[in-house]
């Protein structure tokens, strides 16, 4: 058998056609077993499927499929365990030449057929892959329990000929796909059962698998993808303790199928995500990574151009309230880490400052403000913005709530019900929600506000557009103004926009505030648009009577002295920071020093005063040191001016040695 193995590599088509009916003669031979020598002949005979010959590859393909029947008896007589020792036994005669006579009838190497299969599944001919994808799926049909060990290099193989342009191909492939899924469960016999259980049992190679998985989901062709975020869902229900295991490799494939063209592929990993987010201490990791996949320029786009689907997907699967507190909390911990990292720099480490982190925080936030604004799945959580707002009297206590709790309350405790339902499921505590997301919408005027017109807080906004108008207004802080402006003329804000008709301390906080917006904007369309809104609101909610004034006025004085210091603070605190990270961008690009490289240089210069004070005093010890010693040897004669000489010297070399120390020693470095 090795020798003809080795004839049926020759290229010669007289030849290959003598061999190949050779082998159908032998195969007809009845006391000649040739299936256990099947492991030695198939990659040869595979290899004759690519003949230019279609008489000989017609022939090839015939022994081929006599072989699979054949194979396919042998499996079927022996069940599953008869597979595993044929894997066993066959391996062995098999490879010491052909000497088969300790195999039982039928078996053959296993693990050997599998290997020549996964090799010629990838062959750049059409027949030779349709064929070589046919046998694994045969055999994965009839035991594939036993064939999981394997499943990573027949992934490897089966998966990137789902996408392949040959329909016969695509089917072979999907066929084998969809028999790995189903680990023999599909098999019908009076065996069923015990496949089945065995299929339970069946050991798999999850982190290899996975490996194989998050390459594929980042392929170019989108059949590709989906199926291998089939294969994740999968593995996740049967293995859920390994694949989180291998958590993060699989988030890494997940977060970046979310940037593929494809919008089937964005919703299927978006399942999974929700899938894997679902499990508790799994919630927030699965959120700080897909935070962290918006970074940088290609995630700017990323968020840009999916960011909104994706997050309304997450509010669907998981609760509006508790994504949008959980990504507040995470944005508000990044502002801690820029401070952090701000204070490196000052200390003089390279790499601090991490100036893109604040354009970063601004940029999701707005995005966030903008479906939290105008996305169905919000819906919920705007309506228990707005009751908070009613609730407390119209503008007052609805900042009131949230100043009491201050931003010491969890964001989890927006949400009534915990789990992965809807926002819709039940009583979501709006004060809450305003506590959780206003320190993070700080990050934007533009959302800073809105937040606070949605939630009934007219005082606070119109104590933020005062605070604005004092702090430098660049462009992108216009910018903002300008959407917002846009935004207040969307569906979600008509309550507001009807609020204007109203009276007494109802309308006359929300008017002052809509009027000071109007002031802080430039005459562009968005004033133009602002102020045609406030001239069709009626002459009483313009000028309201003065009884009306004074208990709007008083409404909102109780307001600001409960809440609107704090907020106030931390709105001008983050606004200021974005303000110092502009201009420093600015003159970074320009070549200009900041005045942070300003205070460096002065810091160091102080230093180096100082130490220069300290050399003149020990300068002048040391001049001390040497006239004592001049006068004690001047002396002579006594042994107390010989001491006295000694001890001058000593004091000499001291104060010397101290001179050299702080001479030497450079400044340090900040």
């Amino acid at each position: 058998m090795p020798k003809l193995r080795d004839y049926l590599k020759v290229l010669n088509p007289y030849k290959r056609q003598f061999l190949i009916s050779w082998v159908s003669v032998l195969d007809s031979v009845p006391d000649l077993d040739l299936l256990q020598h099947l492991p030695l002949l198939l990659d040869g005979l595979m290899s004759m499927l690519s003949d230019p010959n279609r008489e000989i590859r017609a022939a090839a393909h015939k022994v081929l499929m006599e072989f699979l029947c054949e194979a396919q008896a042998a499996i079927g007589e022996g069940g599953v365990a008869g597979v595993a020792a044929a894997g066993r036994e066959g391996g062995s005669g098999g490879g010491a030449g052909g000497e088969g006579s300790a195999a039982a009838p039928g078996a053959f190497d296993c693990a050997a057929v599998i290997d020549t299969l996964v090799a010629r599944a990838q062959s750049p001919d059409e027949l030779t892959r349709v064929t070589a994808l046919r046998w694994l799926q045969a055999f994965l049909e009839l035991a594939a329990p036993r064939l999981s060990r394997g499943y990573p290099a027949i992934l490897a193989a089966v998966l990137p000929n789902v996408s392949h342009p040959s329909p016969e191909v695509r089917a072979a492939a999907r066929g084998a796909n969809d028999a790995m899924l189903s680990l023999g469960g599909q098999k019908k016999s009076a065996a069923a059962a015990a496949a089945a259980a065995a299929a339970a049992a069946a050991p798999v190679d999850t982190a290899a698998v996975l490996a194989v998985i998050s390459r594929e989901v980042r392929s170019a062709q989108e059949p590709t993808r989906l199926e291998a975020l089939r294969w994740v869902h999968f593995l996740l229900v049967r293995n859920e303790a390994e694949v989180f295991g291998q958590l993060a490799l699989l988030l890494a494939a997940l977060l970046d199928a979310l940037g593929a063209p494809s919008e089937r592929t964005v919703l299927r990993a978006l399942a999974v995500l929700g899938q894997v987010a679902a499990r508790p201490q799994h919630f927030r990791r699965v959120l700080a990574a897909l935070v962290d996949r918006f970074r940088g320029d290609e995630g700017l786009a990323l968020l840009q151009r999916g960011g909104p689907l994706v997050i309304r997907r997450l509010c669907a699967a998981m609760g509006a309230s508790r994504v949008f507190g959980e990504l507040a909390s995470l944005l508000d911990d990044e502002e801690r880490r820029q401070e952090q990292e701000q204070e490196q720099a000052e200390q003089g480490k390279e790499g601090g400052g991490g100036g893109g982190d604040l354009p970063f925080a601004s940029a999701m936030v707005q995005a966030l403000n903008l479906v939290l604004m105008t996305a169905s799945e919000t819906r919920g959580l705007r309506d228990a913005l707005r009751r908070a707002g009613a609730e407390s009297g119209g503008g007052g206590g609805g900042g009131g709530k949230g100043g009491a709790g201050g931003a010491a309350t969890p964001p989890s405790a927006a949400a009534a019900a915990p789990g992965g339902g809807d926002a819709d499921e039940g009583p979501i505590d709006g004060a809450a929600v305003f506590r959780a997301l206003y320190p993070a919408w700080c990050h934007s005027c533009g959302a800073a506000l809105s937040l606070c017109l949605l939630g009934g807080a007219h005082a606070q906004a119109r104590a933020t557009v005062e605070a604005l108008a004092s702090l430098p207004l660049g462009a992108g802080a216009l910018v903002e103004l300008d959407r917002l402006v846009q935004l207040l003329e969307a569906p979600a804000f008509a309550p507001l926009r009807l609020a204007l008709l109203g009276d007494g301390g109802a309308g006359r906080p929300l008017s002052r505030a809509l009027y000071a917006l109007l002031m802080v904007l430039p005459q562009s369309s968005a004033f133009r648009t602002l102020s045609a809104r406030l001239a069709a609101a009626a002459p009483a909610a313009r000028a309201a009577p003065a009884a009306g004034a004074a208990d709007g006025d008083g409404a909102a004085g109780e307001w600001e002295r409960r809440v609107c210091p704090e907020l106030l603070r931390l709105f001008v605190e983050r606004q200021e920071a974005h303000a110092a990270d502009e201009a420093r961008r600015r003159a970074e690009a320009e070549g200009l020093r900041t005045e942070e490289d300003i205070r460096r240089e002065h810091r160091t210069q102080a230093e180096v005063a100082k130490r220069s004070a300290a050399v003149a005093v020990v300068g002048a010890g040391v001049g001390a040191a040497v006239a004592v010693a001049a006068a004690g040897g001047g002396g002579g004669g006594g042994g107390g001016g010989a001491g006295e000489a000694a001890a001058g010297g000593e004091a000499a070399t001291a104060a010397t040695d101290g001179v050299a120390s702080l001479t030497l020693q450079p400044p340090q470095q900040e």
